[in-house]
């Protein structure tokens, strides 16, 4: 299950400081057990999110765990900066584990169930949104060489983000 939080931020004046504690607090989730990766984006363009933390989860119970509680799961860890956040948060079943997205490749996301007919070239994923905010019934998701992904950065049915992080895997032993 891939468990997304897309996020924009309205506190131009807290924001290095905000991504200074948000990077290093994948590796805080990754402790939480069923949490397996975790990586950060960003979308310089777009009317989308300009924020996205993707996550590759085992189960949706990880939400109700008291190790997800404990950690400040939810929202409750970055409460600091609630007033400059505005977030959605969902969960999609259709694909496993996210792969990692490099520098050079783009995470594309188009909020629809169909794949536009003019994008024959690129292969997306369906995904279903099955927990938490359910903000969209239905994601496709596609991760694309940086190149042909600028093709889609003007189009505003697709959200083009660039990793901001490697992607993380939990440590466990």
């Amino acid at each position: 299950m891939i468990y997304t939080v897309e996020i924009n931020f309205s506190a131009p004046d807290q924001e290095d400081e905000w991504n200074a504690w948000y990077s290093p607090h994948l590796f805080t989730l990754l402790s939480v057990p069923g949490f397996e990766t975790a990586q950060r984006f960003r979308q310089p363009v777009g009317d989308s999110y300009a924020y996205l933390a993707a996550y590759s989860i085992s189960t949706a119970g990880v939400f109700e765990s008291d190790a997800y509680r404990g950690i400040g799961g939810g929202g409750t860890a970055s409460l600091r900066w609630k007033a400059a956040i505005r977030r959605k948060r969902n969960l999609f079943d259709g694909l496993a584990r996210l792969p990692e997205v490099t520098d050079d490749h783009r995470l594309v996301l188009l909020d629809q169930a169909a794949l536009p007919q003019e994008l024959p070239n690129l292969m997306f994923v369906p995904l279903h949104v099955i927990a938490l905010d359910r903000s969209i019934e239905h994601r496709l998701l596609t991760i694309a060489h940086r190149d042909d992904a600028a093709q889609l950065s003007d189009d505003p049915r697709f959200a083009v983000y660039a990793p901001m992080t490697e992607r993380r895997l939990a440590n466990r032993t």
